[in-house]
């Protein structure tokens, strides 16, 4: 069966995946640089790889043997470095499928302007307009 690899595995997002991915006997494996802290997140039985975005020998040797990835990368100054890591690991490793998560200004009560309000709002404008536009699976 398909191995599917989590980064992110213990934040907010990467959790509930690593336990949907589990309830449904889905052989995975949780990427995480602490351990310790993955072990009490997500439970002594996890199957656990530990790597870091930043260190691409961590990332190839958690992403070896593995079909597929989800991958969440935290919001952080180095992201996009950090998940074009995290792709390139998966692709040298022979993952063949792949869900790359954006969170990116989802923090609830946050007031700053945020690209996803950015994109609303764009979204909001091609409404009006006349131009034929797509801006995901809900629209």
């Amino acid at each position: 069966m398909t191995t599917v690899v989590v980064t992110g595995a213990t934040g907010n997002v990467g959790r509930h995946v690593v336990s949907e991915l589990g309830r449904r006997g889905i052989p995975h494996r949780a990427l995480t640089r602490n351990l310790e802290r993955a072990t009490a997140v997500l439970g002594p039985g996890a199957d656990l790889g530990q790597g870091d975005f930043t260190d691409r020998d961590s990332l190839r040797a958690a992403f070896a043997g593995a079909e597929q990835a989800f991958l969440s990368c935290a919001n952080d100054p180095r992201q996009v470095e950090n998940a074009a890591n995290a792709i390139e690991a998966a692709a040298t490793a022979g993952v063949r499928q792949s869900v790359l998560l954006s969170t990116v200004g989802a923090e609830v009560g946050r007031r700053r302007r945020s690209p996803i309000s950015t994109a609303a709002s764009s979204s909001a404008c091609a409404r009006r307009g006349s131009l034929s536009w797509f801006s995901g699976p809900a629209s």
